[in-house]
């Protein structure tokens, strides 16, 4: 499995399903998910469970994330945060463009958010 960096006690602002790109807010201090067609919403972590509005989150910044769905032929491929949220195999047409990790399984992602997002 590898090294695996996660946070916890942290507070989920919205319903958050697992693998979805989540950003803190500086606003309340709680986690929503991320969106690259929207300044000041690029991921910094992604979360590791599927949570409701105001449940406690657990965030994975490094490492093997599990319980995903990918298609077989995209194995290798990198991951991108999806212009409206998600993840996405493609560089979103506008927005930030930020690679959050990549495909290991068709269950699997090698989660690796330290790339810095590049705006347009």
């Amino acid at each position: 499995m590898g090294v695996r960096l996660k946070l916890s006690g942290i507070v989920a602002g919205e319903a958050v399903t697992v693998g979805d790109p989540v950003y803190v807010s500086a606003a309340d201090g709680k986690w929503y998910r991320a969106r690259a067609d929207t300044a000041g919403k690029a991921a910094v972590s992604i979360a590791g469970a599927t949570v409701a509005l105001g449940a406690v989150l657990e965030v994975v910044t490094m490492g093997d994330l599990t319980g995903l769905s990918f298609g077989a032929p995209d194995q290798g491929k990198p991951l991108f945060l999806g212009a409206t949220g998600g993840l996405a195999t493609a560089i979103p047409a506008a927005g930030t463009v930020q690679q959050l990790g990549q495909i290991a399984s068709t269950t699997t992602m090698i989660v690796a958010v330290w790339d810095r997002p590049v705006g347009r």
